[in-house]
C-alpha cells in the first residue's frame, strides 16, 4: 500500500531538505520502501517547497495532510473510545496473536494505532504529516508554522511516498 506524506524540514536549501527527509525515511522501519514524491509527484513541482516560494500552498498542503492524520485518530478512536485508557494499554501490550478480525484483534490493532499517532511523537503509516525538526507527529504543526515565522527561509515541506 502506497501512503502519501508531508514532511516539514528546516534546512539550507532544497537539496538539504530532500537529504534531511530521505534520512528520515529510510529510518522508518514500517515502511519497507520509499521515495521522493512517488505517486505524490504531482502536489508540488520537485516534490520540495520553500514556505516563502508559495506560503498559501505550503500552508495548504500542511493543513490538508494534518486534517487526514486527524481523521485516522477519529477512525481509531471510534473503534476503541469506549474503552478504558487500562483497556487499551493492556490490548496494546499483549504478546498474545489474534485471529485477523476478532474483536480481541480489533481492539489489539487500533489500540495500537490510537497511541502510535495520539500520544507519541512517532512516525507512522497513519502520520500523514510529520515535522522532521522537532520530531513531531502534530497535526496542526504549531512548531513548524512558529518557524515559518522565525526563519521562513530555512522552511520547506518535502512530499514522500511511503510504501508498506
Amino acid at each position: 500500500m502506497h501512503t502519501g506524506h508531508i514532511l516539514l524540514v528546516q534546512a539550507e536549501s532544497a537539496d538539504d531538505a530532500e537529504q534531511i527527509a530521505r534520512r528520515h525515511s529510510e529510518e522508518q522501519e514500517w515502511s519497507d520502501w520509499n521515495e521522493l514524491g512517488g505517486r505524490w509527484s504531482n502536489v508540488v513541482e520537485g516534490s520540495v517547497l520553500q514556505y516563502t516560494k508559495n506560503k498559501e500552498l505550503f500552508y495548504s498542503l500542511a493543513t490538508q495532510f494534518g486534517t487526514l492524520t486527524l481523521a485516522e485518530i477519529a477512525e481509531a478512536r471510534a473503534k476503541v473510545g469506549h474503552l478504558t485508557i487500562n483497556e487499551i494499554l493492556d490490548a496494546a501490550s499483549s504478546e498474545q496473536r489474534y485471529e485477523v478480525e476478532s474483536d480481541k484483534w480489533l481492539c489489539n490493532y487500533f489500540a495500537g494505532r490510537l497511541l502510535d499517532t495520539t500520544y507519541e511523537d512517532r512516525h507512522t503509516p497513519e502520520t500523514y504529516l510529520f515535522d522532521i525538526e522537532d520530531y513531531s507527529n502534530d497535526p496542526y504543526a504549531k512548531k513548524a508554522f512558529l518557524r515559518c515565522l522565525l526563519k521562513p527561509e530555512q522552511q520547506y515541506l518535502v512530499v514522500w511516498d511511503y510504501h508498506f
